[in-house]
Formats: structure tokens, C-alpha cells, sequence
């Protein structure tokens, strides 16, 4: 997501909110009057956060040398309380800062952005939102969250425009999978069949460029996967593709993809997911220490086949042997006559004038670049 289209997304979400856009910024003393209390609330839905000193470490050091970067975000009620709406860890670490560091400033006060309150759950949602948006891409499961508290909204709107109460116990389920699935019974209950949410609404409100399909499989992978997994690939940056490769794996081997993905964890090599599978796939009857060894070789393969290319001063990437690429085996001829009729398809479309995005563009130029490499095999030994 680009800075602007990040900068977009921020201001269409205040702006859909009047108290959100009359803020102020305060420095609030950590403990006492004027203080800002909060809940467990956690990174994702429904789990306690990280908060002990040990896994504050990183974030207490960084404040102790350099001071709090970004503002905490509070709720300012008619009473004059202040309830935290996002920044708990840094609330946090400040606090234990406080207690055992006295002589730092940087630990005198906590930097916060106060809006009057109280602020509605969707509201308050739409704050959490615009601070991730604001501080760094939105990994897959954090946005297909994301995605279905937008679209609880839409339907909760929808529904009460229709007539039909809506419960606090299902307008404030911290689950946003249980909270859609609820509103979605109740819609059905009052059979009104033509009230939903699109995708096309939903998107639109968060203000993010993001198709219809990959929002959809973004929300598929996400109801797929426990919380904690989803979390955990979060947590490593795991890709949409992956996700959905691991996904078509564990629908059928479940043991096996769930023994990869714990392999992976072990050697800190989630990056060789897909490949790990596609080595599954390939070798059903090998261990996942197995699996992850031919994953392993075969990227190690790969990045010298590139290394040696570069040398040479730019030309075709040396081919991974057999051997080199672990347990890979020969391609079908099926897989390959469905790659040939997917080209054939898009070099019509292309004929006929129809243009690529810059992102499909440079997506193809790299894997073609890499399928030129396995077709022509023989290049650097000419060369040489």
C-alpha cells in the first residue's frame, strides 16, 4: 500500500466520523488523575497482548534511548475518564519505564491523541484501523479482520434501517468472524434476502485499493485458520499466496501441513512455506524435516543459480540440477498444459489490446525471467 493511498485511506475513515476528526494531543501522566486506563486488548481479536517485561524488552529499550515515537490514542468521556482505544504496549512499557528507570524522562509522561468520547464500537474500530494504516502495511490476517468489522457495519446499518434490533451482545462480539456470522443469522431470521454487505461497500469505506476477489480470499484464509495461526503467520509475514497453498494442503493432510508449518517455525524459515509444500504435494510419504531440507536446498539452489548469473555479468540464471532442488520431481504434463493454455489466453487478451496493471507487469516479468532460467538449461555451460 503506498504512502498515498495510505493517506487516503486514513483521512475517508475519519472523515466518515465527526468525533474523530476534533482531536487533540496531550501529554497524560502514567498513573493518578488524569491517567488513561485501559483493558487487556491485545494485537488481534480475543487474546490477551504480550505485556510482560520480557516481551516489552525491544519497546522499553527503544523508549528508554530515543522517547515514544507515536501517540497512544484515548477516549475522553463527559466525566472526564480517559479510556485507552489503541496503543497498550506502549502504554505499558511506559508504565514499567516509570517504575524502574524514575530518572529518564522519557518515561515522565505518555504522548496521546484524545478524541471526546464515548466513542461507538465502530468508531472505535475505524481509530485502530487508521493508526495500523498509519503506522505499517496490514499483514493478511490483521486485514481480513479488518475487513469483516467493516463489514459487520455495513450489515449492522443495514439491518437497523430495516427495522431489526441489533443486541449489544452481538454488536460488541470481539470476534469478527462470530459477530458477521451472528448478524448474518438475524438477517436471514427476518428473511431479508436482499439486505447484505458487499465487498465493493466495504472496500470503499475503508478507502484501501484492493480487489473484490482478494478480499475474499483473504476473509476465506482467515476463517480457515485458528486465530493463533493466523496471528503467527502474521507475526512472520507470511503472503496471501502461502496461506492458501498451506490451506490446500491442510484441507486434505492436516497433520502434515500443520508438522510443516511447526518445522518452519523451529528454523525461522517461514519464507519456505509454499516451497515446503509444493514439496508435500510432490512427496507424500516424507517427514517435515524432510520437506523443509528440500525447501531449504532448493532455495539455496536458486539463489546461486542468480549469485552466478549476476557474476557472469547478467545472463541466463543457472538452472538448479535435480539433485540440487531436494526432492523435486518432473512436472506433469497436465500442470504444463494448463500454464500453456493460461499464456495462450492472456497473449490474446493481449493481442486483442487489452493492458496489464504495473503490478501484474512486473509480477510476470520476474517469474518469466525465473521460467526462462528451467526452459533453457543448457545456457551457462555454452556460455562458459
Amino acid at each position: 500500500m503506498s504512502d498515498r493511498l495510505t493517506a487516503d485511506a486514513i483521512y475517508r475513515l475519519a472523515d466518515r466520523h465527526q468525533r474523530l476528526q476534533t482531536r487533540r494531543f496531550e501529554l497524560l501522566p502514567l498513573r493518578g488523575e488524569g491517567a488513561a486506563f485501559t483493558d487487556v486488548q491485545g494485537r488481534g481479536w480475543g487474546s490477551d497482548a504480550a505485556t510482560s517485561p520480557t516481551e516489552l524488552e525491544d519497546l522499553i529499550s527503544s523508549i528508554a534511548a530515543v522517547g515514544q515515537l507515536q501517540p497512544v490514542l484515548v477516549e475522553e468521556t463527559d466525566g472526564g475518564d480517559r479510556k485507552l482505544v489503541s496503543g497498550e504496549r506502549r502504554l505499558r512499557a511506559m508504565r514499567w519505564g516509570s517504575m524502574h528507570h524514575p530518572d529518564n524522562a522519557h518515561f515522565a509522561s505518555i504522548a496521546a491523541v484524545i478524541v471526546d468520547g464515548p466513542l461507538s464500537e465502530e468508531e472505535r474500530r475505524s481509530w485502530q484501523l487508521i493508526e495500523n494504516l498509519a503506522r505499517v502495511d496490514l499483514q493478511p490476517g490483521e486485514l481480513a479482520a479488518a475487513l469483516v468489522y467493516e463489514r459487520c457495519a455495513v450489515l449492522t446499518s443495514r439491518l437497523l434501517a430495516s427495522g431489526v434490533a441489533v443486541p449489544r451482545a452481538v454488536a460488541t462480539l470481539d470476534d469478527p468472524l462470530a459477530r458477521f456470522d451472528a448478524l448474518d443469522k438475524m438477517r436471514r431470521n427476518a428473511e431479508l434476502h436482499s439486505v447484505g454487505a458487499p465487498w465493493r461497500e466495504v472496500i470503499q469505506r475503508i478507502g484501501i485499493q484492493l480487489s473484490q476477489d482478494k478480499a475474499k480470499k483473504l476473509v476465506q484464509a482467515f476463517r480457515a485458520m485458528p486465530p493463533e495461526l493466523s496471528s503467527e503467520m502474521d507475526a512472520a509475514e507470511v503472503s496471501l499466496h502461502s496461506r492458501m497453498e498451506f490451506l490446500k494442503l491442510h484441507r486434505g493432510r492436516s497433520e502434515a501441513a500443520t508438522e510443516i508449518w511447526a518445522a518452519l517455525q523451529e528454523r525461522d524459515e517461514a519464507q519456505l512455506l509454499t516451497r515446503a509444500v509444493t514439496e508435500a504435494v510432490d512427496h507424500p510419504t516424507a517427514s517435515a524435516g524432510e520437506l523443509v531440507d528440500a525447501a531449504e536446498a532448493f532455495h539455496e539452489a536458486s539463489n546461486a543459480a542468480r549469485a552466478a548469473s549476476l557474476r557472469s555479468g547478467g545472463g541466463e540464471p543457472a538452472t538448479p540440477s535435480q539433485a540440487d532442488r531436494g526432492l523435486a520431481t518432473e512436472i506433469s504434463s497436465e500442470t504444463a498444459a494448463a500454464c500453456r493454455t493460461a499464456i495462450g489466453s492472456l497473449l490474446d487478451q493481449l493481442r486483442a489490446g487489452a493492458a496489464l496493471s504495473r503490478y501484474d507487469q512486473g509480477s510476470l516479468r520476474l517469474l518469466i525471467a525465473e521460467l526462462a532460467s528451467y526452459l533453457n538449461p543448457g545456457a551457462e555451460t555454452e556460455a562458459a
